[in-house]
């Protein structure tokens, strides 16, 4: 499959949706075609639900963007907000099923906290991951990261 192809599609089917919430996502890509193999199902659910998640939680009118990078070992999807990002106590439970942070902005939020924990579990089962840090300037900063050979990328 072509990741840039596929990134494209899966942005523009669901714009609306992130139009509606108030946020523009924007897509970085390399202008040559990234061939990449694994499960389609798996990587659109992990990236629809990071996506889902800027669109909860980054403040109405922020962006995201989403950016394709090729690595020697790993073929990475970044996606960056500008939202308030995850309180440094909270970044290394973010992915346990069930867990939530619990605040002004997550509250009113309707979730159970098993997004994320779904997400990684999908990518570690084809060998890669999903992880956070703290975007520089604020926001977040999720990456899939799908590993090269063996099948994937």
């Amino acid at each position: 499959m072509d990741a840039v192809a596929w990134l494209r599609d899966v942005v523009s089917a669901h714009g609306d949706r992130f139009k509606e919430a108030g946020v523009r996502v924007s897509l970085t890509v390399p202008d040559h075609t990234v061939d990449i193999a694994g499960d389609r199902d798996a990587l659109e659910q992990t990236l629809l639900n990071l996506l889902d998640n800027a669109a909860k939680y980054a403040a109405a009118g922020a962006e995201t963007n989403v950016a394709l990078k090729i690595g020697d070992t790993a073929i990475r999807i970044v996606v960056a907000d500008r939202g308030p990002g995850v309180p440094r106590d909270h970044a290394e439970r973010i992915f346990n099923s069930f867990h939530r942070i619990d605040d002004a902005l997550t509250t009113p939020v309707p979730g159970a906290g098993l997004g994320l924990s779904i997400a990684r579990r999908l990518m570690r089962d084809l060998g890669g991951d999903v992880t956070y840090r703290p975007r520089s300037g604020g926001g977040s900063e999720f990456e899939i990261r799908i590993p090269k050979g063996n099948g994937y990328g």
